[in-house]
């Protein structure tokens, strides 16, 4: 069940967080892997309905906003843009849908309709729910209760709490990535909802978020009310759901706008070539670090640490970037605000091309790099690194 890598990461994050906070995040982790482990995959594992965009876009409460016929690749190594045939998928035009006497889930907000069909929109975009659902169950079964989560599931919910009309922001991980690309993007639609109807739903966020999850909120300044979700299962009256970010170009380019409109100038001047450090993460770091820093000092391209930055520091840095280098991490959401950037990204075994994706249609030059695996961390090849480098400003 568990790796042995496992241990580095423990005693890394006791060194980072301390005591307390480790036992309590080993504790959650623990919970929920026996809920995932032994309840979902031994009774509800391939057992539970769900409402597929494709049934969605049918209901009579859908209506669709932008029109979006263009494929793009899946995310997952199948993927990345430099295989011979990267596999494909169609999201297709970008929705809204109103279901009514509706439950929301604490944990992953996961969504619920009152016959208990879950909507797949509030999990992750159509070829990844199925992947994703036994982590969402699990964490509602963790957080709201199995008695309570299973009787959504069937349609007979106790709510704790009733909103009349509301939306779901919360990410299935508490990650700057999950966040700002998979929930935020989702304010767009619901404020053309609000236009187009004359009511801005309720914006369910996360219970006790973060700093960085709330400054970036205020960033993007939606128009509605926000509240926390606090309670198990909250019932709403209309529970207002828009198209899960798959993104597409115009969610990225929104976001894009959106954020580095909403952030006030400043003459802080960073600079153009910078490298992504995670000696503060928990895996994912470089062992060969001072052969790497001397490359990069040959280059004149500075280090920094995104976990001392504010969110606005970090659109600040990326948006001067011309050249970003990163070990495949969350600190490279911040793409998102560079203009026509040259990417490249280090990998170590598992593979997500969820950056690439995002720098094809932010029109970055990207370029990956297969850095050797060593535990939780990784080797790059000098040679590699130079080369993609010498390629990308020469």
């Amino acid at each position: 069940m568990y790796s042995p890598d496992i241990f580095y990461k423990i005693f890394r994050k006791h060194k980072l967080s301390g005591t307390k906070e480790l036992i309590q995040q080993s504790a959650e982790h623990i919970e929920q892997l026996f809920y995932q482990e032994f309840i979902y995959n031994n009774i509800f594992n391939g057992k539970l309905n769900v409402l597929t965009r494709s049934e969605i876009r049918t209901h009579p409460n859908c209506v669709s906003y932008d029109t979006f016929q263009e494929s793009i690749r899946v995310r997952s190594e199948d993927g990345f843009r430099n295989r011979s045939n990267p596999d494909r998928y169609y999201p297709g035009d970008r929705f809204v849908c109103r279901f009514p006497n509706s439950t929301v889930l604490h944990g992953a907000g996961v969504g619920v309709t009152s016959t208990g069909r879950i909507i797949g929109e509030t999990i992750n975009s159509p070829e990844r729910v199925q992947n994703r659902l036994d982590h969402s169950i699990s964490k509602s079964f963790a957080e709201s209760g199995i008695l309570s989560t299973v009787c959504a599931l069937f349609g007979s919910a106790s709510p704790d709490r009733r909103l009349n009309m509301a939306s779901v922001a919360v990410p299935a991980w508490e990650n700057y990535y999950h966040w700002v690309i998979e929930c935020l993007p989702r304010i767009r639609l619901l404020e053309k909802y609000g236009d187009h109807t004359g009511q801005y739903p309720v914006l369910i966020i996360p219970r006790n978020p973060p700093d960085w999850l709330k400054e970036s909120l205020n960033i993007v300044e939606y128009a509605g009310e926000i509240t926390s979700i606090k309670e198990s299962v909250i019932s709403v009256d209309s529970l207002v759901v828009p198209t899960f970010p798959d993104p597409t170009p115009i969610e990225y380019q929104w976001m894009r706008n959106r954020m580095l409109s909403n952030v006030p100038y400043t003459e802080t001047k960073f600079p153009e070539r910078v490298y992504i450090s995670r000696e503060d993460a928990t895996d994912r770091r470089v062992l060969n670090k001072k052969r790497l820093s001397r490359l990069l000092n040959a280059y004149d391209i500075h280090t920094y640490s995104l976990s001392s930055l504010s969110v606005r520091e970090q659109i600040d840095l990326f948006s001067q970037a011309e050249l970003v280098i990163s070990p495949h991490g969350a600190g490279l959401t911040n793409i998102l605000f560079a203009d026509q950037a040259a990417v490249i990204e280090m990998f170590g075994q598992r593979k997500r091309n969820m950056y690439d994706r995002m720098a094809e249609h932010l029109d970055h030059d990207y370029r990956m790099i297969q850095c050797k695996q060593s535990g939780v961390d990784i080797v790059p090849k000098m040679s590699d690194m130079e080369q993609a480098i010498q390629d990308l400003i020469g």
